[in-house]
């Protein structure tokens, strides 16, 4: 059975007072759920107090995941899955793109969750793939941007 590997990110620790954790583990649960997915916590990743606007070193577990994936850690077909792009990267199209084709690229999905879609990513080589992940990166760089 395929195993889900959730990621979930939050830039500061104030917001573990609102409902942002919350909201985030129970979008993968019931995505989890619906999919037939085994959700096991041991690959419940998680990045608090953590932005991903700032450099990739910053977000500790994340970059721990890509050192798993790279050493074989995960399997094909395995789904990695996150609340919206802006969770992995708020660092441009590039780095979205670029971290999204090292996850496929490993045979791994990619399920981006929210409350109104649910897109799971298994080719980066399709266009319109491209171009939304480069729309959804660039939006949420901008308001990072704008932000610091």
């Amino acid at each position: 059975m395929a195993r889900l590997i959730s990621y979930l990110r939050m830039s500061t620790t104030e917001q573990l007072k609102g409902f942002s954790l919350e909201r985030q583990r129970k979008l993968i649960a019931d995505f989890a759920s619906r999919n037939g997915l085994s959700l096991d916590e041991s690959h419940s990743i998680e990045d608090i107090g953590r932005s991903s606007f700032s450099d990739d070193a910053e977000q500790r577990q994340l970059a721990r995941f890509f050192t798993d994936l790279d050493a074989g850690k995960f399997s094909p077909g395995d789904v990695f899955a996150l609340e919206n792009i802006d969770r992995l990267t708020r660092r441009g199209p590039i780095d979205a793109i670029l971290k999204v084709n090292a996850i496929i690229s490993k045979g791994l999905k990619l399920a981006i969750i929210s409350n109104n879609e649910q897109k799971i990513i298994e080719d980066v080589n399709d266009v319109f793939t491209i171009i939304n992940l480069s729309i959804d990166a660039a939006r949420s760089h901008g308001e990072s941007k704008n932000k610091s």
